[in-house]
């Protein structure tokens, strides 16, 4: 009987699992899956906009960059005043900025099948 009592806690705390208990935990399993390409997903979607995002505003700054070329070429020339060239001498300096700290675009990796 003492040998009994000190292996009780080996035992089974339950009856074996039933096809019901397996189908509710398949239904838990799938349902956090469900949760996790949901989350997948809109993350996926947000990053493909960031990308979006961050080629556009390098289109822009690549467009500015031009404009700033050619705006030195003028005062080079001493076609404008020294106000329109601090100006752009600050605009340069502002657009080099906002370039340095656009990041890569991020590679989205493909789905998992």
């Amino acid at each position: 009987m003492a040998l009994n009592i000190e292996l009780g806690w080996s035992r089974p705390h339950h009856e074996f699992a039933t096809k019901q208990d397996l189908k509710e935990m398949e239904d838990r399993i799938m349902a956090t899956q469900a949760e996790v390409i949901a989350v997948l997903k809109s993350a996926r979607d947000s990053l493909k906009q960031v990308n979006l995002d961050v080629a556009d505003t390098s289109i822009k700054l690549g467009e500015l960059t031009n404009k700033i070329t050619q705006l030195e070429a003028a005062i080079a020339n001493g076609v404008v005043g020294q106000d329109l060239a601090d100006l752009a001498a600050e605009v340069k300096t502002l657009a080099g900025q906002a370039d340095d700290a656009l990041p890569n675009p991020v590679v989205v990796p493909p789905p998992i099948s």
